[in-house]
């Protein structure tokens, strides 16, 4: 019977005769089932149904899977193959656990908001991910779980996110403050900033011979003017890097081996 210990060995055993070492299910994030009643229209690996999934990947004799690029995705643009290095996306984020989760997260987000979101999904996100939509909705949505967090002395995560800015501060500060000037300027690449010193925001950490010293004047102001919108990007990376761990963790009580793909391209927010 498909699923069971005799199947199982017949597919090592065939693996076995054809040379192959590792039986790996490739998959991207945005594949993997969601509970109906959870979701918004976009899978998430970091998901219960996505454990799920696993497990029965592993009843069927793989041995491994291989996930897609990691990278943060910007509007207007989903392929996972342009997006960040460091950053993780944030799309992934699996929102039902900030509902109702084990753990400190649990309760961030209320059960109401994210029905509401369910409920609006547009037609045909059943075959097809409605990127826009998904987009717009989950950012909103990890907005309130970001003042959530913000109005309660939750210490453990208190203190894991102060720890991770401390492992992560080089790329984080980078990373949010492009986040921040994106949406200062409401375009999403730099090459489209407009605007009173936007020549000079679009390298403030290249700067050319003799503006040293103006970039990083420049970069202590837009860190004052943007505190709270670069801490809400912090925390979005400490959630997405937080459940990936555990997703980590829970691939390897099932016995799998897990893979990554890397990026084809450089996102414009590395650039």
């Amino acid at each position: 019977m498909i699923g069971d210990e005799g199947h199982r060995r017949s597919v090592r055993d065939a693996l076995e005769h054809l040379g192959i070492r590792n039986l790996v299910l490739g998959i991207q994030d945005a594949c993997f089932p969601g509970a109906e009643e959870e979701d918004t229209g976009r899978g998430s690996p970091w998901s219960e149904a996505a454990l799920d999934l696993l497990r029965f990947v592993r009843s069927l004799g793989f041995d491994g899977i291989q996930l897609g690029p990691q990278g943060e995705t910007r509007e207007g643009s989903p392929s996972p193959y342009e997006g960040t290095v460091f950053s993780r996306n944030t799309l992934s984020v699996s929102l039902p656990r900030l509902v109702t989760g084990e753990g400190p997260w649990s309760g961030l987000l209320a059960r109401d908001a994210l029905a509401k979101v369910v409920a609006r999904r547009p037609e045909g996100s059943d075959v097809r991910v409605p990127y826009a939509f998904v987009y717009r909705e989950h950012k909103r949505l990890l907005r309130e779980a970001f003042a959530a967090f913000e109005s309660r002395n939750i210490r453990e995560l208190r203190r894991g996110f102060e720890d991770f800015k401390r492992e992560h501060g080089e790329w984080l500060e980078r990373d949010a403050l492009s986040h921040a000037l994106c949406c200062e300027r409401r375009r999403a690449t730099w090459e489209s900033w407009g605007g009173t010193g936007a020549s000079l925001d679009s390298r403030l950490w290249n700067p050319r011979r003799g503006e040293a010293s103006a970039c990083d004047a420049r970069r202590r102001e837009l860190r004052s003017r943007h505190a709270t919108e670069m801490e809400f990007y912090r925390f979005k990376q400490f959630l997405a890097h937080d459940q990936h761990r555990s997703f980590r963790k829970g691939v390897r009580r099932l016995g799998l081996l897990l893979f990554g793909d890397l990026q084809a391209g450089l996102s414009r927010q590395d650039a």
